[in-house]
């Protein structure tokens, strides 16, 4: 028992201090090549999967719709879940730039995800949901890592912006600090293999169907690394600030 206890014991230590030393230490050492910047933008879709959004819908379409990248090359769609509230009517009203994809019962994310694949033309496929904001210019930011031809998927960073702060917000707002930096120096390394599906953008040739109960964030990066390809995070700032779960935003990532 003894040993089984000190085992156990060493085994709870790794994984919470000793890999992500040993990862943040290497990372620090990894040099990779600079990604540049491009004037031939690729065609990019934005596929914002909802379900009953109709509080947040109406803010995530003007942040879409005011986001810098070519017109002509960007397509937006709405994707809804068997929304039964006013989700659909308030996109309807913007049917000349953005496509309303709906099914007619709840049928799962993944599901109306595969639905809405159908429809994109672009050939970088961005995930999102309702409730995420992005900077302005974190398309291009994202779109410019698939200038490298081993990117296959490319998430950015989130960050949680408090509206009602408790110790139960603040301790998952903590949690969240050491997971993504985490996830900087598995990127730097070349071995991440998760991403944040709201967030998330692949390249069309390389998504696979998503079976129910399979998110995005973890099914897409494991099957584009799987298949030869490196997932890239955003670098992570040293020292940041207490993140809080509530009205998230996301900006762009990092070639480490």
């Amino acid at each position: 028992m003894t040993y089984a206890f000190w085992i156990s014991l060493g085994i709870i230590i790794y994984v919470y201090f000793g890999y992500p030393l040993a990862v943040l230490i290497l990372s620090k050492l990894t040099k990779f090549r600079t990604i540049h910047e491009t004037r031939d933008w690729p065609n990019v879709t934005l596929i914002i999967a909802t379900h009953n959004e109709g509080e947040n819908i109406q803010s995530k379409i003007t942040n879409s719709l005011a986001l810098d990248y070519p017109p002509n090359k960007f397509q937006i769609i709405v994707a809804s879940d068997g929304s039964t509230d006013n989700t659909c009517e308030i996109v309807e009203k913007y049917s000349k730039d953005i496509l309303l994809v709906k099914s007619g019962k709840h049928v799962g994310k993944s599901a109306i995800q595969n639905i809405a694949m159908k429809k994109a033309n672009g050939e970088i496929i961005v995930f999102s949901d309702a409730q995420t904001k992005y900077n302005n210019d974190v398309l291009r930011k994202l779109v410019r890592h698939f200038n490298d031809p081993e990117v296959g998927v490319v998430t950015g960073q989130v960050i949680y912006v408090n509206k009602n702060s408790s110790d139960a917000s603040r301790s998952e707002g903590l949690y969240w600090a050491y997971e993504s930096c985490i996830r900087e120096a598995e990127s730097r390394l070349g071995i991440l293999v998760m991403g944040s599906g709201c967030i998330l953008a692949v390249r069309k040739v390389l998504f696979g169907e998503l079976t129910e109960n399979t998110g995005e964030d973890f099914f897409l990066p494991l099957k584009v690394v799987g298949e030869g390809h490196r997932v890239v995070m955003k670098r992570m700032p040293w020292l940041m600030k207490t993140l809080r779960p509530a009205v998230k935003t996301c900006s762009e990532p990092n070639a480490g």
